[in-house]
């Protein structure tokens, strides 16, 4: 099995961004607040420079999020199950490490996932870090996978007002089948998107090429300059 890695983690991460900007500024209720003639009332938003961000996970995608956050001015904040892999980054970056993802949903304002899912990561982000979102006023990013999130414990959240809202662009069912996720999906707190955030004209075309290339070197009996996924990690794709 070949793949195709490091073609987007650029637009995923732009993609990452401009949703943390959408939710902070709520940007996406302003359309129905101005159609009922709501404009004047709304909540006054805070500038990026008071808002702390927090990164789970540090590969690619993860560190290109927290360097584009920080050259706009917020503050942010990571969680690595790897810290002194990325001690030069973060050394560079001056990006505060945090011990636990509990601690960091804590302090940051938001909180995107950018990690593998695997046995040790799946539902990393439950009703007990939920729970505990920063004032009860924070908001979720998901980019990544659907099964680093427990879903259903993101809707008792919302319900409960633990966090603020939040912006989803993979899901348990894709596409949506059941009743309680389409409720999700369309409740005003959430940002739905249906798993579009690595996709752009740029990231499509160099993953077809290296998929092309990864072809041609196999036949050509050079698989070893394939990019290739081990075969313990095929469940998990």
């Amino acid at each position: 099995m070949t793949n195709t890695p490091g073609c987007n983690e650029r637009a995923v991460a732009e993609f990452t961004v401009a949703l943390i900007v959408n939710l902070i500024r709520d940007v996406h209720n302003f359309n129905w607040k101005v159609n009922e003639g709501n404009s004047s009332h709304f909540t006054l938003a805070k500038e990026w420079r008071q808002i702390k961000i927090g990164i789970v996970g540090l590969g690619r995608i993860g560190k290109e999020v927290a360097t584009i956050l920080k050259d706009m001015g917020f503050s942010v904040c990571a969680w690595t199950a790897h810290p002194k892999k990325h001690n030069k980054f973060l050394e560079k970056t001056s990006i505060r490490l945090v011990k636990s993802i509990n601690k960091l949903c804590s302090l940051c304002d938001v909180v995107s996932f950018h990690v593998r899912l695997t046995d040790k990561t799946r539902n990393i982000i439950g009703i007990k870090e939920l729970e505990v979102m920063k004032s009860h006023s924070g908001y979720l990013i998901n980019t990544s996978r659907s099964g680093l999130l427990d879903y259903r414990a993101l809707k008792v959240a919302l319900k409960k007002g633990w966090i603020k809202g939040a912006a989803l662009d993979v899901w348990p069912e894709e596409p949506i089948k059941s009743k309680w996720l389409k409720k999700l999906a369309s409740d005003p707190k959430i940002i739905a998107s249906p798993h579009v955030a690595g996709r752009t004209k740029i990231a499509i075309n160099k993953a077809i090429s290296l998929c092309g290339y990864n072809v041609a070197w196999i036949i050509s009996g050079i698989p070893e300059i394939a990019t290739c996924v081990p075969l313990e990690e095929l469940r998990y794709q």
